[in-house]
């Protein structure tokens, strides 16, 4: 195939249609289960996202680890306001007696002040220690908590809460030799504000005395796992989507469009099925629609515009030319 050929085509064809466009880069994009947290005011303020995985006999719990790649939009951590509070678990089921606990490990907070931080509370010196298995970076428009190896304690708990002790009850059944098991990611976020945000785990990696038993395929389109919502009190079963850790993007920031002409943006958004608006600051000049991942502006008479796009995850402009 000619590619100079096909190119010049392609070039011919945006002239012809009365429209230039500035490419810039385009979204980045991970794949895991994508859940959601509410929270803020009076609101119960706590979610998790979990991975069926396999059958385990549970007579031997020791030596268990979990990895995985937590992600959470920008806009959750409020500078020097309440942190994130992540608590790893790695759950079990026991078909038998309808029953499921889970095993715990260490839990850890991350925050914003001047920079990053993390750390986790330690009950026995009362004060915050540092949490070497996570590390929390920021990724375009995200946060990205890293936990590699983190240890599961092999404790047995069961899945039913005590408030009188604020913990799981212990588990008083007999240890399961059959059990399937998940692992289990619990999110919580304080706020004096109502709010409602997606987030997402990624790259799971369950290991047994260092050997890998569990790594979901998130590749398939099956339902492979689910989200809790506490202020819900709703559990959704969910496959793995892909999400763009750039928020929201668009595939042109300027266009240059002829009167009465159309011109085309792609626009991505941080997570499937996000709430996308738009606006123009000068609708005489060009007007703008919105569907199905595109914009669409028409040129309506010679000048200059700008174009709004909006969503809970971003904000951008796209500077318009009419000619």
């Amino acid at each position: 195939m000619n590619k100079k050929k096909v190119l010049t085509g392609a070039l011919t064809a945006l002239l012809a249609f009365g429209c230039t466009v500035s490419v810039t880069s385009f979204a980045a994009t991970e794949k895991g289960i994508v859940g959601t947290i509410k929270g803020g005011s009076d609101q119960p303020s706590g979610a998790n996202i979990e991975y069926w995985g396999p059958e385990a006999d549970l007579t031997d719990s020791s030596g268990y680890t979990i990895s995985y790649d937590l992600y959470v939009p920008a806009n959750i951590l409020e500078k020097k306001q309440p942190p994130v509070h992540v608590d790893t678990q790695l759950a079990f089921f026991v078909p038998g007696i309808e029953k499921g606990g889970c095993m715990k490990a260490e839990a850890f907070d991350f925050g914003l002040d001047d920079e990053i931080w993390v750390n986790h509370w330690d009950e026995a010196t009362q004060t915050d220690m540092d949490a070497p298995y996570a590390k929390v970076s920021k990724v375009d428009d995200m946060y990205k908590a890293s936990v590699t190896d983190i240890a599961i304690d092999p404790k047995l708990y069961s899945d039913e809460w005590d408030d009188s002790i604020n913990d799981n009850k212990a588990w008083t059944d007999a240890v399961p030799t059959a059990a399937s098991i998940t692992p289990r990611i619990n999110l919580y976020k304080e706020s004096s504000k109502t709010y409602s945000t997606k987030f997402s785990v990624t790259n799971v990696v369950v290991k047994k005395n260092g050997e890998v038993v569990f790594t979901p395929d998130v590749s398939v389109k099956d339902v492979i796992g689910g989200n809790w919502v506490d202020a819900d009190e709703k559990y959704t079963e969910l496959a793995a989507q892909s999400f763009n850790t750039k928020g929201l993007t668009l595939g042109s920031a300027k266009a240059t469009v002829k009167v009465g002409k159309k011109s085309t943006i792609k626009v991505a958004t941080m997570f499937a099925g996000d709430k996308v608006s738009v606006k123009s600051s000068k609708k005489k000049i060009a007007s703008v629609s919105y569907k199905n991942g595109k914009l669409t502006i028409k040129g309506v008479k010679k000048g200059k515009a700008n174009i709004t796009v909006s969503s809970a995850y971003g904000k951008k402009t796209v500077k318009v030319t009419v000619k």
